[in-house]
């Protein structure tokens, strides 16, 4: 993960966006208030600024976040990684997948899938608990 003093000040909040929110860049830069409710804590973006009409990019974010992972001496990874992450953090923290797939907008269980990582750790506790 980017460290907190890694990432300029316009792309903090970008980034915990799509940390905790399975976001695509694309989302979160097309949103508007109106699609945000903080009383209800929803964020809904428009259906045309999602996958299968993505919204507009912003270069500079782009820039600016491989910036702080290379400074952060984080190779390899990219925005779109934080949707993976996010996605497995609601499993690990023991969330069906039909929520996770209604809050990441998976149609599909084969598609989903892609997005959840068994980690060695996870394999070996698996093992584990069986001896």
């Amino acid at each position: 993960m980017v460290r907190k003093d890694d990432s300029p000040e316009h792309v903090k909040p970008i980034v915990k966006v799509g940390y905790h929110t399975a976001m695509r860049q694309g989302e979160i830069l097309s949103l508007t208030w109106g699609q945000v409710d903080l009383k209800r804590g929803f964020i809904k973006p428009a259906p045309w600024d999602c996958k299968t009409n993505e919204g507009r990019q912003i270069g500079a974010i782009k820039t600016a976040f491989k910036s702080a992972c290379k400074r952060a001496g984080i190779e390899g990874f990219c925005f779109h990684d934080l949707r993976h992450t996010a996605i497995n953090n609601w499993r690990l923290a023991g969330h069906d997948y039909f929520r996770i797939m209604a809050a990441t907008g998976h149609k599909a269980m084969i598609v989903f899938k892609r997005y959840n990582t068994v980690s060695r750790d996870e394999l070996r506790a698996l093992v584990q608990e069986k001896i």
